[in-house]
C-alpha cells in the first residue's frame, strides 16, 4: 500500500535524524570529535536517497521550485550554512548531514532496516506499522497537543533496535568507551517514542488529576453561582409565605 510505504519511509527519516543528533551530541560531551565524520547528501548510497521523504526535505534548495520563488536571487538568501527553512505554506527543508563513527558505513538493507556498521558492532534500526490503532487519552490530545481528539487518528508503531558485536573486537578492552553511545541512543529511543514511557517522564498522570480536578471544581462554582447564595431563596420563600391578617379590628365591649 502506498500510504505505509510513505508511513515506513518517514519513520526511516526520523531515526536516521534521532541518530545523527545522538551521536553528534555525544561526542561532543566527550570533546572526542575527531572520533565522528559527517557524511554530506552526496556521501550516502543510493538506497538512502531512494526514501521519498528524506529526499523531499533533504533536498538542495536550488532544486525546490518553492524556495526558488522566495530566494529567487542567490545574494538573498541567509548568509552562511542554511541547516533549516520553512515557509508559511509549510514547505521545510533540512539539510542532510549524518554524523557516525569514524570507519563507519550506513545502507538500507532489502527488509526495510537502517544498518549502521562500524568497526566493533552493527547497529540496526527498523520502523513498521501493522495495521493497528493506537491508544491516546482524548486530554492528552487536548491539552497537551493542543488539538480536538476528533481530527486526530493515533497509529500504533513498533521501533526495533537490535545489534551485533564483531568476535574479534573482544579481544581487547581498549577503545570501548566510544561506544557508550548504543545504550544512551536505546535509552534515549524509549523515552522518545514509547507512549508510556513519554507520559510517566513528563509526569502526566499528575498532570491529569490536577486538570480533572479544576474542571470538577469549575462544575462545582458554576453550579452554586445559578442557585444563587445559600438559605437567599429559602427566606425569600418564607417571606411569601407568611399570613397577613384579614378583616378589620373590632372595639373590646364596654
Amino acid at each position: 500500500m502506498p500510504a505505509r510505504r510513505i508511513l515506513h519511509e518517514a519513520m526511516q527519516f526520523v531515526l536516521l535524524e534521532e541518530l545523527s543528533l545522538h551521536l553528534s551530541a555525544y561526542f561532543d560531551l566527550t570533546a572526542d570529535v575527531d572520533l565522528v565524520h559527517e557524511l554530506g547528501r552526496s556521501d550516502v548510497p543510493m538506497a538512502l536517497l531512494n526514501n521519498r521523504v528524506l529526499d523531499l526535505l533533504c533536498k538542495p534548495i536550488e532544486e525546490r521550485d518553492v524556495f526558488l520563488r522566495a530566494f529567487p536571487d542567490q545574494g538573498g538568501r541567509p548568509p552562511g550554512e542554511i541547516y533549516m527553512l520553512q515557509c508559511a505554506d509549510g514547505s521545510s527543508f533540512s539539510r542532510f548531514d549524518m554524523v557516525l563513527p569514524v570507519g563507519s558505513s550506513i545502507n538500507i538493507r532489502p527488509e526495510g532496516q537502517i544498518e549502521v556498521k562500524t568497526k566493533r558492532l552493527s547497529l540496526n534500526l527498523r520502523g513498521s506499522w501493522h495495521g493497528t490503532n493506537a491508544v491516546v487519552p482524548p486530554l492528552f490530545i487536548e491539552k497537551y497537543m493542543g488539538r480536538s481528539w476528533k481530527d486526530i487518528t493515533a497509529l500504533g508503531v513498533r521501533i526495533e533496535i537490535w545489534g551485533q558485536v564483531n568476535a574479534f573486537s573482544l579481544i581487547t578492552n581498549f577503545g570501548w568507551q566510544y561506544y557508550g553511545w548504543l545504550d544512551s541512543f536505546r535509552a534515549e529511543l524509549q523515552e522518545r517514542f514509547d507512549f508510556e514511557t513519554f507520559l510517566r517522564t513528563i509526569n502526566w498522570r499528575t498532570i491529569e488529576t490536577l486538570i480533572l480536578t479544576r474542571r470538577h471544581d469549575k462544575k462545582l462554582e458554576s453550579g452554586a453561582s445559578r442557585r444563587g447564595t445559600p438559605g437567599s431563596s429559602n427566606s425569600a420563600q418564607s417571606k411569601e409565605a407568611e399570613p397577613k391578617p384579614t378583616g378589620s379590628a373590632q372595639r373590646p365591649p364596654q
